[in-house]
């Protein structure tokens, strides 16, 4: 990603130096799965399809290593305040 900022690549500018990479996969997977003898989503309705790519985009923009060590903070905060989070009393221990 900071690669293709840096040199201003076309795929870094069409995503805005954002998550570049990410993005390019979303987008090209998304593309993929709506071609035409590839299209899988074909027979989802509306709300499936919207449902489908806002995970899509949630869990590949998630591998974003420009935001991980900030959300990995956020995320051992709150554990640590509340110890009670996980309701598997197996994983408790």
């Amino acid at each position: 990603n900071a690669f293709l900022c840096k040199t201003a690549d076309p795929i870094a500018i069409r995503y805005n130096d954002q998550a570049v990479l990410e993005n390019h996969h979303v987008a090209s997977a998304w593309s993929l799965m709506q071609g035409g003898e590839t299209n899988i989503l074909q027979q989802m309705s509306p709300d499936q399809l919207t449902a489908i790519r806002e995970q899509m985009i949630t869990v590949v923009l998630g591998t974003d290593m420009s935001v991980h060590f900030s959300k990995l903070g956020m995320f051992k905060s709150r554990t640590a305040a509340d110890k009670d989070w996980i309701s598997v009393p197996e994983l408790k221990k």
